[in-house]
């Protein structure tokens, strides 16, 4: 079996600004990858068909995502109940 390494150039799809973006979580059935920053309270979503970035804003620091069902849901420092991202309001 030959192994094959594909090589390439990173390239920025959502020049967001993150201080900390991490946590990426792909959700098939919303086509779309949602990820934190940590540092800014932040959860975005980009959604691979029109690659448009919604945001999200919370009161403290945003950690840890899974794709759940039809939802994603990510947890707070704090224990309040995560938020569905489908839903909501967008920065």
């Amino acid at each position: 079996m030959t192994s094959k390494c594909i090589t390439s150039e990173p390239v920025c799809v959502a020049p967001t600004g993150d201080r900390c973006g991490e946590g990426a979580v792909w959700h098939a059935a919303h086509a779309a990858v949602y990820w934190t920053d940590i540092n800014r309270f932040l959860i975005h979503r980009l959604t691979v068909a029109d690659q448009c970035v919604r945001t999200w804003f919370f009161d403290e620091p945003v950690t840890g995502g899974e794709s759940v069902g039809a939802g994603c849901g990510y947890a707070a420092q704090t224990d309040f109940p995560s938020r569905g991202m489908a839903e909501g309001s967008a920065q």
